[in-house]
């Protein structure tokens, strides 16, 4: 089986930086939902993310492989 996972990969704890990774089958059409636009694949670029009701949550630099 293969499935899509959404997990946090930087340390536990509190912390000014968390990176996040999303992978697996589902991956693109998830960072889809979350930020406007993505890069060309292996750019970092600069986005902000949104929740399902189309508020900003927050911003970050994504990087798409």
């Amino acid at each position: 089986m293969v499935r899509t996972i959404f997990a946090k990969s930087s340390g536990s704890g509190r912390a000014a930086i968390a990176v996040w990774r999303i992978s697996g089958p589902q991956a693109r059409n998830i960072l889809g939902r979350l930020v406007s636009s993505i890069a060309m694949p292996r750019k970092a670029s600069y986005r902000k993310v949104y929740d399902d009701i189309g508020e900003v949550v927050d911003d970050g630099i994504i990087l798409w492989f």
